[in-house]
């Protein structure tokens, strides 16, 4: 998304919308606050991070929260909606809304000067329109009238232009990125996007060097690292806090990655 930013042909950025929706009425320990649970925390952390990369500005903008629980059993926040707004007029807009039995909307919406952006889990949309070939109108301070003399409105003629991207290494990262916690597979990916599993692989090793299930691990590992960093949780909690279900199988991955086992590099937490 930001390439295309960059290229400057959608023109300037307004305004970024982005959901993360489905109807779930979840029971598991990411609905609780003690186990850093939680909308904002597990579905909306790396939405904000690819905003404000989209937004490069490294001022801090003004943001308004709203955090409740609507559908699940825990006391951590099941729904989320923030705005965001920059000092140069860029609004962004993020919900997590687990009420949204149609869940049918792109990842995001950017809407800009010269046309719109739809960010779907398999591809982009792109409709603009280029300067030259579709002008602006000269302002005029008159009422206007159509040719019988009645009241008319504004009329315009633009030359649209499509285009269609299709994605999936960068669908593949945001769903290990949004994920990672779960338990989840290639499968599941591949019955998500209609996508046979061995042609998602071979996309996602070509562009990255990773097999799916290798750079999940290797994710889960990284995660894993950052939480003992806090030096707040014992290590099979950690194990289970990255997607991880059995303790030796986290061990040996974990050596695999780092190079040592765990219990080697923060030896105070047990």
């Amino acid at each position: 998304m930001k390439e295309l930013l960059e290229q400057g042909i959608i023109g300037d950025l307004k305004l970024i919308r982005t959901s993360q929706n489905s109807f779930a009425r979840r029971y598991d320990w990411q609905t609780l606050l003690y186990r850093e649970g939680g909308a904002m925390r597990n579905n909306l952390a790396h939405s904000i991070e690819q905003i404000m990369d989209l937004a490069s500005n490294d001022e801090l903008p003004k943001i308004h929260s709203k955090l409740a629980i609507w559908n699940s059993v825990g006391d951590a926040e099941d729904y989320v909606h923030i705005s965001i707004e920059y000092a140069n007029g860029l609004l962004c807009e993020l919900e997590c809304n687990p009420a949204d039995a149609y869940n049918d909307s792109p990842l995001f919406y950017l809407y800009s000067t010269r046309g719109t952006t739809k960010v779907f889990p398999t591809r982009i949309l792109v409709k603009y329109y280029l300067d030259g070939e579709s002008p602006i109108s000269v302002l005029d301070h008159k009422s206007l009238h159509s040719g019988d003399g009645k009241p008319a409105y504004c009329s315009y003629s633009i030359v649209w232009h499509e285009e269609e991207i299709t994605l999936h290494a960068d669908t593949m990262l945001q769903y290990i990125q949004q994920h990672y916690a779960e338990h989840i597979s290639l499968t599941d990916l591949s019955q998500e996007l209609n996508i046979s599993c061995t042609h998602l692989n071979a996309k996602f090793k070509g562009e990255t060097g990773y097999t799916f299930h290798d750079f999940l691990n290797y994710y889960r590992i990284c995660k894993a690292v950052e939480l003992q960093k806090q030096r707040n949780y014992k290590l099979y909690e950690i194990a289970e806090l990255v997607g991880f279900s059995d303790y030796k199988y986290f061990n040996k991955v974990y050596k695999r990655y780092v190079g040592y086992a765990p219990n080697k590099i923060f030896p105070t937490k047990k």
